[in-house]
């Protein structure tokens, strides 16, 4: 029965308080049954076995304490010791010769009887009617027995039996419910009994011990630099192994002495504390040498008022340690006004010294030195922290109703306080809403400013403009371990932190991705190196940041540090100057801005300029919130083009102007003229159409670096690209970017303009400027000494003096009849030019006089012609519409050159054609000379004496003169 009061006790327990010792296992798994023929069942914990059938005899076993758990028997006893085999073990309770069955720690128990497969229920419904019946007919063995239950249902009894190998009851005794059990009492001593509390609270018992040795807990800083400087230490002889190595923070370095040094006292440390009252007590700390030799077997700590005549303060001998590598701390020490704390040592474990000078030259060994504040509101605010956090603990480790969740916060709170906070050289962000930001510089230079490129995700260097891409700023973490950590967010990477794919060298991949998406691999430390130098680690210490292992400029990974590979080195740019570049690029834009395509509107203007206000209002704050600046120069306002202007587009970095070459593509050109002037024409949406004036062409597609060049050679808006202009937030330079194609860009190299897939550069920045007056600029055709020519051009023309033009209205098979096209000549039309050899102006007009028939056809751009035509030539000094050559290489065409015409050939005609100037006798006959008798008329009616070369009115008739 006393087994019983105390288990209750520790059910109550466990109960009131959430936490209990618990049953987990047995010690020793116990051979001997009950002998029912001897002994009875009594209150108390049993292994149960059932003996007797082939296929479900071994131990009774639950799958688990819960409610509806199973039992079913098993060959496998018990671990020993083990502390998760709790369900081996069945409390017993006795009560007048009945009994009921429980799971060791009472949460589930067997159930009232019925029939069939029984689970586990609630303890308190467990079934109390239990009783046992010997059957020594059926075996010979006298421990064996049944358990039968009263079935109050059925009146009648039930037994328990095997159902589908789970315990289970029947009403009658048939075959399965012959279920012969022998029980092995387990003495509570043989019991595995774990208190759960205690086990919560030992990693924090254990964090508490390790925290409060911590040797450098309330230490002063000692410094080794500046001997005028307060806490300076120094020491009697310095050899191999200087004072400084004493407080490396690294216990496998020591001072040493220098060994057999005659300097006729003992060897010392001190301290030298400039003013007495930065410590009126101290305690002291150091580690012996881990080799074991040299270690202090006696230290006089002394104090001095100036350095020459010291006093004892303290004597210590038995105390001190003399095993290598252990801590030794002191008690706390008066200081009664001493500047100078000496400890000198005049006997160490070795006391190896020179002949002569037995105590006073032994050589001493100490590691980690730590003279300490005796009071701890003197520690380092870190350090009370430490000591508070301590304190909190105990209080949790010595209250009995600790929860666990006191128990957690009190470890983690210790663990926050000891954690070693690095020293960052710039503000880590904590309001994620108002972000401190900054501009990150390579060690490769200046032209190398990392970037976020939000078309990959991934990170590249780039000229410095502090756009957006180029601002970032860091979030400090604790990690699950307990340790700090860096995050780096781009500025416009939406919540993305730089991540890194793989730390091996080369070709890692360096990504902005979301945040624990890949474990620790967003998780950074940053490293220092010399002059400023910085970089980052990766959390695992593998690699660091680099932009050796990338291509096209991407960041990669790479095994050097930042003073032994610019690729890894990186400065930061604070704050303030970041915010400054902001202020100073939409500075620039406001006083750059003028009129014209490009500069802003004067909305825009007035945001910006009370953005600036703002911004630099945020900078006096020291703040440096820049959303309102950055806002203003993300949504930009400037000025479009207008349709029916003429305009020309400037590269804004080589200074060239872009125009359209003979084939129809992209070039640039040193200076303005007609080939320059191109118009803009609406095709909604904010697009246009760009079209060349002179051509009269269309800018028609823009593919990528390794697709070559702009194709500006559409005759039609149905074959043109819509372009979109960008500002690129420098006074009034924007990219063109047709739909469909990339940034059009001007190639260097070549002196093309070409689309550019690698994103928009300096290359790619283009200033748009209107012609004010287009009569500067026009076509000019130089007429050689054949007199005739052929021209098309892309804007309607003024026919310039002395020039006679004409169209092809009629062709028959010997003739072309050509009809004279008066004062203008219209957009696209093809035409014959019939001058003296001479350069002749074709200027601008805005409109022309549409002409009649015209058979005749031309291009602007060189073109290939797949059909049967005459072009204009001279074959043995004629001049006259001759068949083209067709090229077989070119698919059987001829080349129709920039701005020439052409006359489709029909098939019954001629091989040449004489002109017909409209008269239905056209040109008579060609004379070789002048004649005398003649008489002759010029084309304007008036008389002459003498033809020269051209065409004439003779005796009624038109002739040609050679």
């Amino acid at each position: 029965m006393r087994k019983i009061t105390l288990f209750l006790m520790l059910f109550c327990m466990f109960v009131g308080t959430a936490w209990a010792q618990e049953i987990r296992g047995v010690k020793e798994v116990p051979t001997t049954a009950i002998d029912f023929s001897s002994e009875s069942l009594t209150t108390g914990y049993y292994l149960i076995k059932q003996t007797n059938t082939a296929d479900n005899h071994g131990y009774l076993k639950a799958n688990s304490e819960a409610v509806g758990a199973v039992v079913t028997p098993t060959e496998t006893a018990p671990t020993p010791n083990a502390e998760n085999e709790a369900t081996y073990i069945w409390y017993v309770e006795v009560n007048e010769g009945k009994f009921s069955i429980a799971t060791a720690n009472k949460k589930a128990a067997w159930q009232a009887p019925t029939q069939k497969q029984k689970t586990l229920v609630a303890y308190e419904n467990r079934a109390t009617t239990l009783e046992l019946e010997s059957d020594f007919a059926s075996l010979s063995s006298t421990t064996q027995t049944l358990v039968k239950a009263w079935w109050e249902e059925q009146g009648c009894y039930s037994y328990v039996h095997a159902s589908g190998g789970n315990l289970g009851s029947w009403n009658d005794q048939n075959t399965q419910s012959l279920y012969y059990l022998e029980f092995y009492p387990l003495a509570e001593s043989n019991l595995v009994v774990v208190d759960e509390l205690a086990v919560l609270k030992t990693p924090l018992v254990e964090l508490v011990a390790q925290t409060s040795s911590n040797i450098n807990l309330g230490s002063i800083t000692l410094q080794t630099t500046d001997p005028n400087a307060p806490f300076y230490l120094s020491a009697t002889v310095q050899g191999d192994a200087p004072i400084s190595a004493a407080i490396d923070n690294n216990p496998a370095t020591h001072y040493g002495s220098t060994w057999g040094s005659a300097v006729g006292h003992h060897h010392y440390w001190q301290v030298d504390l400039v003013d007495a009252a930065n410590l009126e007590e101290f305690k002291f700390s150091y580690i012996t040498r881990d080799n074991g030799k040299d270690i202090p077997t006696k230290i006089n700590v002394q104090g001095s008022t100036d350095g020459v005549t010291f006093t004892d303060i303290v004597v210590l001998t038995e105390e001190l340690p003399t095993a290598g590598g252990v801590t030794y701390n002191s008690a706390t020490i008066a200081n009664d006004g001493y500047r100078y704390i000496r400890f000198e040592v005049p006997s160490t474990t070795t006391n190896f010294s020179a002949a002569g000078n037995a105590e006073q030259e032994v050589t001493i060994s100490v590691a980690e030195f730590r003279l300490k504040y005796a009071d701890v509101n003197d520690y380092s605010a870190k350090d009370k922290a430490i000591v508070e956090a301590i304190a909190a603990a105990q209080e949790v480790i010595d209250n009995p109703a600790a929860t666990e969740e006191d128990i957690n916060n009190a470890w983690v709170n210790l663990k926050m306080a000891s954690l070693e906070k690095p020293t960052y050289p710039f503000t880590v962000t904590t309001d994620d809403s108002n972000p401190v930001v900054y501009a990150i510089k390579s060690g490769r230079g200046e032209g190398f400013w990392y970037t976020y490129d939000a078309t990959d995700g991934k990170i590249a260097l780039s000229p410095y403009t502090a756009a957006q891409t180029q601002l970032w700023y860091f979030k400090e973490v604790v990690t699950e371990d307990y340790k700090y950590a860096l995050q780096l967010f781009p500025y416009t990477g939406e919540g993305k932190a730089m991540s890194y794919e793989n730390t091996g060298n080369g070709a890692a991949k360096i990504v902005a991705q979301a945040l624990n998406t890949n474990g620790w691999n967003n998780y950074w430390t940053l490293v220092a190196g010399s002059d400023g130098k910085y970089a980052l680690q990766t959390y695992d210490k593998a690699n660091y940041l680099s932009n050796n292992g990338g291509t096209a400029n991407k960041m990669g990974m790479w095994n050097a540090g930042p003073d032994s590979d610019a690729g890894t080195a990186m400065y930061f740019t604070d704050p303030a100057t970041a915010v400054q570049d902001l202020i100073d690029q939409a500075q620039a834009l406001i006083d750059g801005n003028s009129t014209g395509v490009g500069y802003l509107t004067s909305a825009c203007v007035t945001n910006l300029t009370n953005a600036v206000a703002a911004t630099k209002q945020t900078l006096q704050n020291k703040d440096y919130s820049v959303d309102v600046i950055q806002d203003a120069l993300n949504n930009l306002e400037f000025n479009m083009p207008e349709e029916g202007e003429f305009y020309v587009l400037q590269n804004a970095y080589t200074s060239k102007y872009m125009t359209v070459g003979n084939n129809g593509g992209g070039i640039v050109a040193d200076a303005i003229s007609m080939s320059e002037v191109f118009t803009f024409e609406d095709a909604g949406n904010g697009k246009y159409y760009l079209r060349n004036v002179e051509r009269g062409t269309y800018l028609s597609s823009a593919p990528g670096t390794g697709g070559g060049q702009v194709a500006v050679s559409g005759n039609s808006t149905s074959e043109a690209k819509a372009v979109t202009l960008n500002h690129l937030g420098k006074a009034n330079q924007l990219s063109i970017v047709p739909d469909g194609g990339v940034t059009i860009h001007h190639d260097t190299n070549y002196g093309t303009i070409v689309g550019w897939a690698a994103g928009v550069d300096s290359k790619s920045a283009w200033n748009i400027a209107k012609l004010n007056n287009i009569e500067n600029y026009a076509h000019t055709l130089n007429v050689t000494s054949a007199e005739w020519a052929t021209l098309v051009l892309g804007y309607n023309a003024e026919i310039p003096d002395n020039v006679t033009v004409y169209a092809v209205s009629e062709l028959n098979e010997n003739a072309a009849t050509l009809t004279e096209v008066k004062n203008t000549i219209p957009a696209g039309a093809a035409v014959l030019i019939n001058a003296a050899e001479g350069a002749y102006v074709f200027n601008y007009t805005e409109s022309a006089d549409a002409i009649g028939a015209n058979l005749l056809k031309g291009t602007t751009v060189d073109v290939n012609i797949a059909e049967n035509a005459y072009v204009l030539g001279m074959i043995e000094g004629e001049v006259g519409l001759y068949t083209a050559t067709m090229n077989a290489n070119e698919g059987a065409a001829f080349l129709n050159n920039a701005f020439k015409a052409y006359l489709p050939k029909t098939n019954n005609a001629a091989q040449t054609l004489r002109f017909n100037f409209g008269e239905t006798t056209g040109i008579e006959g060609v004379i070789e000379g002048t004649n005398a008798n003649a008489v002759i008329f010029d084309l304007s009616g008036r008389r002459v004496v003498k033809m020269q070369k051209g065409i004439y009115i003779v005796n009624g008739k038109k002739v040609y003169v050679k």
